[in-house]
């Protein structure tokens, strides 16, 4: 026994490669080292919150090659696919340690394994790892250069304006399902007939011919794209469902987009294979059809219960899922070209989310802490980050009095005023991926155009003061303003470059330029200056020197601020009470954070029209009117699609009306409703949300409903 200690203890990894694999495995065999526990006692480490160093996974056409620390002596590699269990792993290699590496075929039958997890044993450890070195995989390495100048503007509608306002960014939408045909569909000629591990894909040529003219007219003129791979949860039968995360809840009325379905091989192999399409496609030498240069996967996936739903999920939850669809794009870019980014899409809310359920939004820097662990873990890979910083109100365009930001890694949002501070903390060493700073594009923010006579200065000052801030922060690689033209369905909002016709003609057709466009057409050019010297004024500046950006350090906690103001006289918050009100006939009800134009946070109730349904929505609550003078109910409506056919609010104490109005536009509107009648009485207060000829587009907010007093003394934005 004394001998089987030595050995255990004593022998050098130089002594062990020179034995013979079968004395070597006899020799540990009887100090009680085996092949199936790879020598690993029964209380094996797994290592879950770090990746070996020295431990190298590379890729090529055609092997998988691992590359081992050079102090490990025995090990057990396995593999299985990204979306099967562990119990599914199949045992490749089990021995000493090959000092050369070891090599096994990339393909095994309809697998491949470049989307594969090893399971890797190294003496009394246990780790897990992706490829990570995919630099003998590209096929093609001609320069794709991302241009220099971060000027863009999304949604283009007008391509030879983008020349004259010297745009060198876009962002477009690609929903993936949207590239095939429907299963019910005869198959197209065989070149648009594709394999992928197996599974045959069936392009649909006009969709993919669609593609081609936009992204090849965009490249012509010089333009930068960036691709935001999407997943709506409503579609075309069979062909979307197999797209959708298994929990997508494709009945709620807010739901927007879906998380990828990665749980079976077909899933993994679809959404693979069409981003192994993509990249092949628009990243041709001769740009036959145009080039993209980067994609952002998903869409504020932090706002995960609207923008990328996998249904109630928790933070660790969503990051490890996102997590594997950014690495399955990575690595499908990576078989046709080494520079092609990939992004990971946040909103601007950074350590205060956006709602208050935990299980449909996370906190932006939570989720980003957890994807850079996640990736250190399991082997890094170079995804990148796609922010929106809009104001801390998307409808106040007046960015630097965001009161919920601050100059620190705790602040709770990330808006133009204080963007450094996500891009040092990308620059943070834990961070880093390879030890440079992962990289930052703005892909989409913008400013309303407010409806009054300084409306149209107002945005185009906003814009001045982002630009001249943003273009003095390192690493920031575009700044793609939110939008060419005004659209009527974007939720009464006005932040285009250009005013759009009115109806009849198409939601987003030009109508007008407004003052903003001349001021983005100066950006980046010797007349910006002379541009901007309206907007000093409007933002109580001196000189453009006084628009600073902090260089850092930066604290991890801000100095300690006064409290988000709160009205004094109000006496009972509505959304405060939503646990204990009785819902009926409701598709969806539940609350979330309202930015208020001053700064401070209100509660908003979401009740959307149940679907098929001819009750409306109602939301009741028991309570006792506050024995207080002039009690009134004070509330915001808001619709927030604005392309519906619109919905009745009514207020109602048991089955009296008190109140009762139709909206059918976007506008946000304030509303008080007398209580004095009802002073100190028990009441049963009703909301009720109502559809007219269909429930399609009914997201229907109450902001800040409240019963207070003392109105003479009360604020004026209810809502």
């Amino acid at each position: 026994m004394l001998f089987c200690m030595d050995v255990k203890r004593c022998l050098c990894a130089s002594v062990l490669t020179r034995l013979p694999a079968v004395f070597l495995i006899a020799l540990l065999a009887a100090c009680g080292v085996h092949p199936d526990n790879t020598g690993v006692d029964a209380d094996t480490r797994v290592s879950t919150g770090e990746h070996r160093p020295g431990l190298v996974i590379s890729a090529t056409g055609a092997s998988i090659r691992i590359v081992f620390p050079h102090d490990a002596r025995v090990c057990r590699i396995e593999s299985r696919p990204v979306h099967a269990p562990p119990e599914d792993a199949r045992s490749l290699y089990t021995g000493p340690v090959p000092r050369e590496g070891l090599t096994v075929p990339r393909f095994e039958g309809a697998h491949d394994r470049l989307y594969h997890r090893f399971g890797i044993r190294l003496d009394d450890r246990r780790y897990e790892s992706g490829v990570t070195d995919v630099s003998g995989l590209s096929t093609r390495q001609h320069p794709m250069p991302w241009p220099k100048p971060i000027k863009g503007v999304s949604c283009p509608v007008d391509i030879p304006d983008l020349a004259e306002l010297g745009a060198r960014h876009t962002h477009i939408n690609i929903k993936l399902s949207g590239l095939l045909l429907r299963d019910s569909d005869p198959d197209p000629p065989a070149q648009w007939i594709r394999h992928e591990q197996g599974v045959r894909l069936r392009l649909d040529p006009e969709a993919v011919a669609s593609l081609d003219q936009r992204v090849r007219a965009l490249t012509d003129q010089g333009v930068n794209i960036v691709a935001v791979i999407l997943n709506p949860c409503r579609g075309d039968g069979t062909r979307d469902n197999l797209w959708l995360h298994p929990a997508t809840e494709r009945d709620r009325g807010d739901v927007q987009y879906a998380a990828f379905n990665l749980h079976t091989h077909e899933a993994v192999a679809r959404y693979a294979g069409l981003m192994n399409f993509l990249a092949g496609r628009y990243s041709s030498p001769g740009k036959e059809h145009g080039w993209i240069g980067g994609y952002i996967i998903g869409n504020e996936v932090d706002a995960h219960g609207i923008w990328h739903n996998m249904g109630p999920a928790s933070e660790e939850q969503v990051a490890g899922h996102y997590i594997n669809e950014l690495r399955v794009a990575w690595l499908s870019v990576r078989r046709w070209h080494p520079d092609i980014p990939i992004f990971a899409s946040l909103t601007h809310s950074w350590t205060q989310p956006s709602t208050t359920d935990p299980e449909r939004c996370v906190a932006g820097r939570a989720l980003l802490d957890r994807l850079v662990a996640l990736s250190a873990a399991q082997g890094d890979f170079g995804w990148h980050v796609a922010h929106h910083p809009y104001p801390q109100d998307l409808t106040n365009p007046r960015f630097w009095m965001d009161d919920r930001t601050a100059f620190a890694y705790d602040t709770p949002l990330v808006t133009f005023r204080n963007i450094e501070v996500l891009a040092a903390y990308l620059r943070l060493p834990q961070n880093r991926y390879r030890d440079k700073p992962r990289r930052l594009i703005l892909s989409e923010q913008g400013f309303q155009t407010e409806d009054n006579p300084d409306g149209e200065n107002l945005q185009a000052a906003a814009y001045a003061l982002s630009y001249e801030r943003i273009r003095q922060i390192p690493g920031i690689d575009a700044y793609i303003l939110h939008r060419h033209v005004d659209h009527r369905g974007e939720g009464g909002l006005r932040l285009g470059l250009w005013t759009a016709l009115p109806e009849p003609a198409p939601a987003s057709t030009p109508g007008r330029r407004k003052r903003i466009w001349h001021v983005f057409r100066a950006a980046g050019t010797e007349s910006w200056y002379e541009n901007i010297r309206f907007a000093l004024p409007i933002l109580d500046l001196a000189s453009w020197q006084d628009a600073v950006v902090m260089t850092g350090p930066l604290p991890d906690r801000a100095p300690e601020r006064g409290p988000t103001p709160t009205d004094p006289d109000r006496i009972i918050r509505l959304a405060d009470q939503l646990d204990r009100a009785e819902v009926t006939n409701a598709l969806d009800c539940h609350q979330r954070t309202w930015p208020r134009a001053d700064g401070g946070v209100d509660q908003a109730i979401y009740l959307h029209p149940g679907a098929g349904s001819t009750k409306p929505a109602r939301l009741r609550l028991r309570l006792k009117v506050p024995d207080e003078p002039r009690p009134e109910l004070t509330f915001g409506l808001y619709l927030m699609a604005g392309n519906g056919d619109g919905v009745v609010y009514r207020v109602l104490n048991h089955d009296q009306l008190l109140f009762e109005k139709t909206v059918t536009d976007a506008q946000r509107s304030r509303h008080r409703v007398d209580l004095s009648s009802l002073r100190g009485r028990q009441i049963a207060l009703t909301l009720e949300v109502d559809a007219r000829e269909t429930n399609v587009h009914d997201w229907a907010y109450w902001v800040n409903p409240s019963i207070r007093s003392h109105p003479e003394h009360s604020r004026e934005d209810a809502g």
